[in-house]
């Protein structure tokens, strides 16, 4: 069977997570998927169970190539800048979610928008052991990727602290993750 591969050259953590519905969708029609996603990434889709196999492209590597290479022979499907390209003709009245355009793309219904994440029993172990040691509520817990390889996508730090302060009044534990911003030590709240 000539089985689609999905390829995936940009994007963030966010992008790739965003995919996941529509993947599970897709993969419901084609079986276990061959995905390319680009290097940096390794792990975000380990253990999920509608991959079969997850290649990680360099910058410079053709992902034609790397397909020919790999004996793959299905349709390449490319939802790289896909959503992007939405965004930006878009704006500022943006109506579709990035699931949903990653659905159109797939040309799939996703009947459930969860993202679809698997850890290993290991990764759960380390997750319950940073949460314990660092007094946090894992039912009532947001985590925020305050910034995007995509200019527009990207806040100032003046509206990050206005929406993590209203995630805190209204009760819930507040993880940022960020490499970039400079965060002072002003508390939040």
């Amino acid at each position: 069977m000539n089985k689609p591969v999905i390829l995936r050259r940009t994007g963030g953590l966010g992008d790739l997570l965003m995919m996941t519905p529509a993947l599970k969708a897709f993969s419901k029609e084609h079986g276990k998927l061959n995905i390319m996603l680009p290097q940096g990434f390794e792990g975000v889709f380990d253990n999920l169970p509608h991959l079969e196999n997850i290649i990680h492209l360099t910058k410079d590597e053709d992902p034609l190539v790397k397909k020919f290479e790999l004996g793959w022979d299905g349709e390449l499907r490319d939802l790289s800048d896909y959503e992007f390209n939405y965004e930006h003709h878009m704006q500022p009245v943006i109506t579709k979610t990035k699931i949903e355009l990653f659905a159109d793309r797939l040309d799939v219904k996703v009947h459930d928008n969860r993202l679809d994440i698997s850890f290993t029993e290991d990764e759960l172990a380390n997750a319950k052991s940073y949460l314990d040691e660092h007094n946090l509520n894992s039912e009532k817990l947001i985590l925020f990727g305050v910034n995007s390889a995509q200019p527009l996508r990207t806040w100032s730090l003046e509206k990050w602290k206005e929406v993590i302060n209203k995630a805190i009044k209204w009760g819930y534990d507040v993880l940022v993750v960020d490499k970039k911003l400079n965060w002072d030590d002003e508390r939040l709240t």
